[in-house]
Order: C-alpha cells, then structure tokens, then sequence
C-alpha cells in the first residue's frame, strides 16, 4: 500500500511558488532601480565647483548646497591626510 503524504507536495509546491515570486520581486526591484537612474539623468542638474569638489545638485536641494561645500571642503584636509591618499581630480558629490 502506497500513502501519499499531501503535506509533502503542499510544502514542494509552496517552496517552487516561493521561489517564483522571489525571482519576481527582485526583477521588479532591479527593473524600478533602473528606471529611478534612467529618471534622475533627465532632471537638470546643476554643478557648484569648489577648490576639491564638484558638487551636482538639482534646483530643489540649492539650499543645502552651501552646507555640503562647506563641510566638504573643511572635513577634506583630515580626511586625505588620516587617509593619506589625495586625490588627482575633484571628488564629485551628488545631492539628491
């Protein structure tokens, strides 16, 4: 006499479901993830250079922009020495 266990293939089939939607879910969120890069490339963005910086910025965060510069440039002279690396060219930072 075969007994066939039905919890036995009720956990197989909810494992391969699982799966399924796993898969789905980070197609979905590499696919969103793309589209926010593909989005922010067509917002005009601005650029502040400071004597380390180039500082990319979009109209709506320009009031936060004299703070970064500001930190930027008085954290950088610690940070390349503590790090001992200067970099050749300016760092970018990108708010937003």
């Amino acid at each position: 006499m075969i007994v066939h266990n039905s919890n036995f293939y009720q956990n197989k089939y909810c494992d391969a479901m699982i799966s399924k939607l796993s898969i789905i879910f980070v197609t979905l969120l590499i696919l969103c993830s793309a589209q926010g890069v593909f989005a922010q490339k067509q917002v005009d963005q601005q650029e502040y250079g400071t004597e380390h910086f180039i500082i990319r910025y979009i109209e709506l965060d320009k009031s936060t922009l004299s703070m970064v510069a500001t930190e930027a440039e008085s954290t950088y002279d610690k940070v390349t020495s503590d790090l001992q690396y200067h970099p050749d060219n300016k760092t970018i930072i990108r708010i937003g």
